[in-house]
Formats: structure tokens, sequence, C-alpha cells
């Protein structure tokens, strides 16, 4: 099998369950085999796929969605590589704590290291805002595409932080 080239800082899009495609940015792989990345996930929308991506448009403060994720959109070419950030630096986009909260269990608070290794798993605070972290845990490609719908269309039906 060809071995699909991704690294930090890429910027991709990825087809929308609705019509368009929405925009996203690599910020760590893991270090293992899997090559499992992290991806920050913007609202912006294009109605067919761009030649490249508007800097302007890929800030942390734009964010809707961080997560780990498959590569078989980039492995089955329906995510598109649109170029890279100049300069990119990790350490401007950083790794949050995440949550796992599998009902009736309490929720958990995660912790991923820069090789998105799980290095905490703590009970999370009592009457913690769920809704005020991401989840914790490895999304499928057309999972993202899914919940990313959902999160620029405005009707998402998921409860993720900062949305």
């Amino acid at each position: 099998m060809k071995r699909i080239k991704y690294q930090e800082g890429d910027v991709f899009v990825f087809p929308l369950r609705s019509d368009g495609y929405g925009v996203g940015l690599i910020t760590r792989i893991s270090s293992d085999k899997h090559r499992i990345p992290l991806g920050y996930f913007f609202k912006h929308k294009y109605a067919s796929i761009p030649n490249m991506i508007d800097p302007s448009l890929i800030e942390k403060h734009k964010t809707v969605l961080i997560s780990k994720f498959g590569i078989q959109g980039i492995r089955n070419g329906t995510w598109h590589n649109v170029g890279k950030i100049k300069e990119f630096d990790r350490a401007d986009w950083p790794i949050p704590l995440f949550l796992r909260h599998t009902e009736p269990f309490p929720p958990r608070l995660v912790q991923y290291n820069d090789d998105l290794d799980e290095i905490e798993d703590k009970k999370a605070p009592p009457n913690i805002d769920v809704s005020s972290y991401y989840r914790a845990g490895l999304d499928g490609s057309g999972a993202i595409e899914i919940r990313m719908t959902g999160l620029i269309d405005g009707n998402t039906g998921f409860i993720d932080g900062n949305n």
C-alpha cells in the first residue's frame, strides 16, 4: 500500500455531509507506527475544493473542534491537502484537556502529551461544564465530516466544547 504523506502544519479540506468542504489543520502526529493526527477544525466552509486557504482563517481562536482522527479520508483521497502553515510551531497550537464521559460513569479529564499518548486520566470536578471540553478519543474521518457538518450548519446534536 502506498504511504500517504502528511505532516504537522498541513492544512486540508474535507467533504461536509450537506454540501461544500470544511477546513482543518494537523497540529500533532503520534510517534507510533499508526501516525494518528490531532486536528484543529474551523467553521469556515468552501463551496468547492480551494487551491489554497486564506491564512487568516487558520487561527486558534476560530477553532470549533479539536480531535484525534483517522486518516481514511486522506488515504482514499476525499480529504485534500491544500497547503501548509508557514513557520508552523506546535507551541502555538496547544493540546487541551479533553473530556471522557460515558454514562452512567462520571466525567473524566484526559491529557495527551505531544506524541498523543494519554498521560493523565483524572476524575472531573463536580458540576463541571462538559460543554467547555472537546471529547477524548479517536474519531474516524467520516465522524469528523458528520460532526463538522453539524457545527458549520448549526444543528449539531453533539456536545462539543467551544462551539
